[in-house]
């Protein structure tokens, strides 16, 4: 067995001139031991997976916070999208303890298998906790113009869109008002065509098909293979 030299390692470290931003090197920490206070406050999220944690959690990821403690990220996703959860997951495992586990809901009396991942509590993951959550109920922050970009779109469209000619976002779990700030700033920000539709009374969000083919050169790039038949459509 060859043994690690930890201080040629580090000696790498202080004499190297690579030139690499923040972010673009972070590696899986599941299996790693518990962090200490001051490795959790150092643990930041780099603008290359800020968009990824947006886009997740306007659709399908919550956040839960310990009474005076900090915030944890939880993401699920049902087997039939196992390629996208671990597309998700292969990015945010840097923040992870520990890899994904098996999850099983029961709607309607019948039981849907799938797979979750959890953070580690983190002062980062709490941010974003306090931006998105107001007594614990999740919201639409008023500076969601600033925080969304088209791969935040991207990921919410994997997790919430349906292709249906143009694409249909299940934002049902927010307010009319907030939907309405949702499209002002999709017609804004990223001149998007859309209305406002309803579905079993809950508001929906609908980006029309002209809008999506004109802009798949901005989604697609960020979009997981398996995922794509959301501003695509399904093969016949």
């Amino acid at each position: 067995m060859t043994k690690h030299n930890s201080n040629k390692d580090l000696n790498n470290i202080y004499t190297s001139k690579a030139l690499v931003p923040y972010g673009s090197n972070l590696s899986s920490t599941v299996g790693y031991p518990r962090f200490t206070a001051l490795e959790r406050k150092s643990i930041l999220i780099p603008n290359n997976l800020f968009p990824v944690f947006i886009g997740i959690l306007l659709s399908d990821a919550n956040i839960s916070r310990s009474y005076k403690g900090d915030a944890r990220l939880q993401f699920k996703q049902t087997i039939k999208h196992i390629e996208y959860f671990y597309f998700v997951f292969s990015k945010l495992s840097h923040y992870c303890s520990k890899g994904p586990y098996t999850t099983r809901t029961i709607v309607h009396k019948k039981e849907h298998i799938g797979l979750g991942f959890t953070t580690r509590t983190l002062p980062c993951i709490t941010e974003l906790y306090n931006n998105f959550y107001v007594d614990n109920k999740k919201i639409i922050p008023s500076n969601l113009f600033d925080l969304l970009s088209w791969e935040a779109l991207a990921h919410w469209i994997m997790g919430d869109g349906t292709y249906n000619s143009g694409v249909r976002i299940q934002t049902d779990s927010f307010t009319v008002k907030e939907v309405v700030f949702i499209m002002n700033i999709l017609m804004i920000k990223f001149n998007l065509e859309c209305s406002l539709h309803t579905q079993r009374g809950y508001p929906v969000l609908y980006i029309k098909s002209k809008s999506i083919k004109k802009n798949l050169h901005n989604l697609l790039p960020y979009m997981d293979n398996s995922m794509k038949y959301k501003v695509l459509g399904k093969k016949v």
